[in-house]
């Protein structure tokens, strides 16, 4: 494993602190700044082109920018004493969920009512197939839409992880609903629960998406302030107004909600809703994706500080793991990162290694450097 050589932030900070007062007096042009790395030669020459105190391979800039450095001049093994550990759960688990649904069964949702509820057992199972602690809330009305078990009970009575609030849903009042009936689901949600909301409706809302998130924060619970997804099985497309050709209208302020969250949309006009539910299914498992994030520790001793030089990140059953620079450099890489190069204070998994850890332990090992006066 080659672990990156990372510059002293601090130091960092203070030298472009005084490189900028010294451009102010001497009113040097941006053409005079330079970089350590801006051509390959500068990470061979054995000078400290930027004035950071640092030189060819061991500044991040030559680090990040060549192989040619991460090949030859990165710490092939751990070489130095731990000072400060820690690690990322003891065992990794994914994010209990409470996923909240509304059904709009006015007149013209006939069939799409039909579709819930012969797909939400489906549904249901796909989760809990990636051992997911989930629990189903469903808004609508019970003279329309009943689940068997083994989400629901028999006589269409609730199960374990569902409860079905049976009041009736019109074409736009569909978010009002999950407001005004809260306390008739409060206690069957978790306040460590990631939040999924599901709008069905073949209509728009009465309201605004800001109307609903105020809403939310306004009720007497602290449930929602776990991250809340937003997810639509509603009409859009091209056709004028209705969205689509069995839309009544464009669920506007659904798909709102949906782009602010980062949900999924499906047309509730498609003609097959089998497709649908897996792929919902699959988009609330990766909501729950645990956090893979450490705070560094500070230093045992007073007269030392965490060198972030020296960071050993080590996956129990896998070895170690390779740094990046950045949260953007992480993409489809396994690595991880240090939060910020000005105070650096949480390190974090990158997204594709943290899935890779259900049920695993990270460990992480810390250098430390004499503190300076």
């Amino acid at each position: 494993m080659n672990t990156p050589r990372l510059k002293t932030f601090g130091l960092f900070v203070g030298v472009l602190l005084l490189s900028a007062t010294a451009k102010l007096a001497c009113t040097a042009t941006a053409e005079e700044q330079k970089t350590e790395g801006t051509r390959a030669t500068d990470c061979t020459d054995g000078i400290d082109n930027d004035g950071d105190g640092l030189s060819d391979c061991q500044d991040d800039d030559c680090y990040f920018a060549y192989h040619f450095c991460r090949a030859d001049g990165g710490i092939d093994d751990k070489n130095w004493p731990t000072c400060a550990s820690t690690t990322i759960g003891a065992d990794i688990t994914r994010k209990p969920v409470d996923i909240i649904a509304f059904v709009d069964t006015s007149d013209s949702m006939g069939e799409e009512t039909a579709a819930v509820q012969n797909n939400l057992n489906a549904f249901a199972a796909f989760i809990d197939a990636q051992k997911v602690d989930y629990r189903v809330v469903l808004i609508a009305d019970g003279t329309k839409i009943c689940i068997a078990p083994p989400l629901g009970a028999a006589a269409c009575n609730d199960g374990p992880r569902f409860r079905h609030i049976k009041q009736t849903v019109l074409s736009a009042d569909g978010l009002d609903k999950i407001l005004e009936l809260f306390p008739q689901y409060a206690d069957f949600l978790r306040d460590n629960a990631v939040k999924n909301f599901i709008a069905i409706s073949d209509d728009d809302s009465e309201h605004t998406a800001d109307w609903f998130i105020n809403g939310l924060k306004k009720l007497p619970t602290k449930t929602f302030n776990q991250p809340i997804y937003f997810h639509s099985i509603v009409a859009f497309g091209d056709v004028p107004i209705r969205g689509c050709a069995t839309g009544a209208r464009t669920g506007s302020t659904y798909l709102d909600l949906t782009a602010r969250t980062n949900g999924v949309k499906f047309s509730v006009c498609s003609s097959d809703w089998k497709p649908i539910f897996p792929q919902l299914a699959q988009t609330i498992i990766d909501s729950t994706a645990p956090e893979c994030t450490a705070m560094i520790p500070d230093a045992p001793s007073s007269e030392q500080l965490i060198d972030l030089q020296r960071i050993w990140v080590s996956i129990l059953g896998k070895g170690p793991v390779d740094r990046v620079a950045a949260a953007d450099a992480c993409q489809d890489k396994d690595g991880y990162y240090v939060d910020t190069t000005v105070a650096p204070s949480t390190l974090v998994l990158c997204e594709k290694t943290c899935k890779q850890l259900i049920g695993g332990r990270v460990t992480i090992e810390f250098g430390c450097r004499k503190r300076l006066e």
